[in-house]
């Protein structure tokens, strides 16, 4: 029993080995083709510097807090008008004064601002 173990085990072996060798590796370096290319790309040295003016994140957190909670108060009011109260002089001072915080946000805006519609 243990012999015929043994052959069973050897025949396996040398099919496994047999496998392997039939396996064609392809050419893994690829770096010799692509040495040509290294001069192509920029130097670290050429890179501008970072600007030294960025906000921190507190002070993003902060704005972003400003912002989300002036949403919700305009939300609100929004709620509470009732079309009783409104009048056509109230309705266009409201437009003028929201015209004014989305300027006032898109000049805070880091993107420009003068690409996009207001």
């Amino acid at each position: 029993m243990t012999h015929s173990f043994k052959i069973i085990t050897l025949f396996f072996a040398l099919f496994i080995i047999h496998g392997c060798t039939t396996v064609r590796v392809p050419n893994l370096d690829f770096f010799d083709s692509n040495k040509s290319d290294l001069g192509k790309y920029p130097k670290l040295s050429d890179l501008p510097d970072l600007p030294n003016d960025l906000r921190s994140v507190k002070q993003w957190d902060n704005q972003v807090k400003k912002i989300i909670k002036d949403r919700k108060n305009v939300s609100d009011d929004i709620k509470t008008i009732s079309k009783e109260e409104t009048s056509t002089v109230d309705i266009l001072d409201e437009i003028i004064t929201l015209k004014t915080i989305v300027k006032s946000y898109k000049n805070d805006d880091p993107v420009d601002s003068n690409s996009r519609n207001e």
